[in-house]
């Protein structure tokens, strides 16, 4: 206390507490923030998840926890850890910022509470809580950027501008996620997808910045802190890593803009199916597929292996290329109706960006594909012995049989004939 007492009478600015700190005390000031950031977006993500019809029990445990974390870290982040190596805010402008980020925290962390087991799916209440997570990623936003900059001043050869660059996309990640999530519960997503891309663009700058390296002259500038270096990516593991996580990020985009795009998807097709099943001409085609199917073999195991051979085991096209095959050789009336049809029917799953199209028989066997997939050949019905009778598939089978009047519509989940990928189906009947 007469230390502090006198640094207040007689204070030289001879103190140089960043100079104090080491350079692994740094980075663990770098990691928490994004921590806290990371957390937050978590929490809001979670919540959105919930109003989506997730599995609440585990929702609001993982919620809750989410919360809790995040506390504690707000905590670490406004006073260090001795135990876990974060130094004290190292400068009065951190001190500050962190302070309007607590009072943020505190009204985002009262408004997640009281709506933990309330939950409000009306826009007003997700546009605030988004808002709110948004504004709190902000500030911590500039914490990191202004501890990176102290850091450099204190010490210039650390790694300052990697810490924030590579700790921010775990928590743009999260935010990617969140953002898709709050535009699924609107009822369209038109005007809504702003925020959701500008995340997704950094995250994918911010990982090219980190591999490729840039100059403090170059441009256009560091994404994070212009005038500011960036090493180039060169250890080999890390490289590997790196293409890995980009890969799997451009997988979890796309997969979020089907998830948020799914209802614009939903009201333009439903039209293009009503009409589709009504045309004179798919009913040609199901009746010519379903002579050709009846006549190819005897049974169903060797309708199944004999097209399977002729459309994928036998077809040049490389996988997820079959559906160039107009159509196999030989004379089978199979054959002459693929030749006649599917070059139609791959027109249209062109036209309207559909995955695949496939057509199915009363007794549930998949006697038409475009893609001509592993489920092409199988059987459906759920009564039956197909591999992908539980599928989403075979949902939209038994709801057309249920309701041949309606388009029947099968929600997202994985498939497993497309390797897992999410995949929702429309079903009805021809007319």
């Amino acid at each position: 206390m007469e230390e502090a007492v006198e640094l207040f009478e007689n204070d030289d600015s001879s103190c140089d507490a960043p100079a104090a700190i080491s350079a692994e005390a740094w980075q663990n000031g770098i990691a928490e923030a994004n921590k806290f950031r990371t957390l937050v977006q978590t929490a809001s993500r979670l919540y959105f998840q919930l109003l989506s019809g997730f599995d609440s029990e585990l929702g609001n445990a993982a919620l809750t926890q989410a919360l809790a974390d995040a506390t504690s870290s707000m905590r670490k982040c406004l006073k260090g850890s001795v135990a876990g190596g974060v130094p004290a805010p190292p400068t009065q402008e951190i001190v500050d910022l962190l302070g309007q980020a607590w009072k943020e925290w505190l009204d985002f962390d009262t408004e997640m509470q009281e709506r933990l087991y309330v939950q409000d799916n009306s826009w007003a209440t997700i546009t605030s809580l988004s808002a709110t997570s948004n504004l709190l990623d902000d500030s911590m936003s500039q914490v990191g950027e202004k501890y990176v900059l102290a850091a450099l001043a204190a010490q210039p050869s650390l790694r300052g501008v990697v810490w924030q660059l590579s700790q921010r996309q775990l928590a743009l990640l999260q935010e990617m996620s969140k953002e898709a999530l709050v535009v699924s519960l609107a009822d369209s997503a038109q005007g809504l997808t702003g925020r959701f891309t500008e995340v997704a663009d950094t995250f994918e700058a911010s990982h090219w910045e980190l591999l490729k390296g840039r100059g403090a002259s170059d441009s256009p500038a560091s994404a994070l802190l212009p005038g500011k270096e960036v090493p180039r990516t060169t250890d080999a593991c890390t490289l590997t890593a790196m293409a890995e996580t980009l890969s799997g990020f451009q997988s979890l985009r796309g997969t979020l803009q089907q998830m948020y795009g799914a209802k614009d998807f939903l009201t333009s097709h439903l039209g293009y199916i009503a009409t589709e099943a009504a045309s004179p001409t798919l009913v040609e085609a199901m009746v010519a597929f379903k002579k050709g199917w009846d006549s190819f073999r005897s049974t169903d195991a060797e309708r199944l292996q004999d097209l399977h051979i002729a459309y994928i085991s036998a077809n040049s096209n490389a996988a997820g290329s079959k559906d160039r095959l107009d159509y196999a050789p030989g004379d089978e009336e199979y054959h002459a109706a693929h030749k006649q049809f599917h070059p139609l029917y791959r027109d249209i799953l062109y036209d309207r960006n559909y995955y695949d199209i496939f057509m199915l028989d009363l007794e549930g066997n998949c006697i038409y594909s475009v893609y001509k997939e592993l489920d092409f050949a199988t059987n459906f019905a759920a009564t039956g012995t197909g591999e992908w009778k539980d599928s989403g598939l075979g949902e939209a089978f038994e709801a057309a049989m249920k309701n041949p009047d309606e388009i029947n519509v099968i929600d997202w989940k994985p498939y497993g004939p497309s390797a897992g990928a999410l995949a929702s189906f429309l079903s009805t009947g021809i007319k």
